[in-house]
C-alpha cells in the first residue's frame, strides 16, 4: 500500500519538475476567481483556465481523501453530504485572499492548510 502512495506522489510530482513547488497560490486564485463571475468567461481561452481550475482542486481534493484512507489519518474531514457545486471554489479562493503573503507557496500545501482549516475533523 505504501508503494502505491509512493508511486503516486512520484507522478503528481513529476509534473512540477520545471518548478519545484508547481502552481502557486497566485495562479490557483487567478485561475479559479475567473468561476465566481460567469460574464468574465467570455473567451474559449477562459473557458479552458475556469475548466483548469475545478479539475486542478478536485484532483487535490480526491487525492487527499486517497492519501486519507490509505495512511488512516484525516487531514481534513468533508461534511456527511459532501461540498455543495462551487463551495470548495469558494473556500478556497478565500482562504488564499485571506494568506496574501503566502501566495507565493505551493498550491498544494496552502489546498491542504485551508481544508484543514475550514473542515477540520472532530
Amino acid at each position: 500500500m505504501k508503494n502505491l502512495f509512493s508511486v503516486i506522489l512520484l507522478l503528481i510530482s513529476a509534473s512540477s519538475f520545471a518548478n519545484p513547488i508547481g502552481k502557486t497560490g497566485n495562479d490557483i486564485l487567478h485561475e479559479c476567481s475567473l468561476l465566481l463571475d460567469a460574464n468574465k468567461i467570455d473567451t474559449s481561452s477562459k473557458i479552458m483556465t475556469a475548466g483548469h481550475c475545478l479539475g486542478y482542486l478536485n484532483g487535490l481534493n480526491d487525492m487527499a481523501i486517497v492519501w486519507q484512507a490509505m495512511e488512516k489519518v484525516n487531514h481534513y474531514c468533508l461534511p456527511k453530504n459532501g461540498l455543495e457545486g462551487g463551495q470548495l471554489v469558494r473556500v478556497i479562493i478565500e482562504g488564499l485572499k485571506s494568506r496574501p503573503s503566502e501566495l507565493h507557496e505551493s498550491a498544494r500545501v496552502s489546498f491542504l492548510v485551508i481544508m484543514k482549516e475550514n473542515f477540520p475533523c472532530s
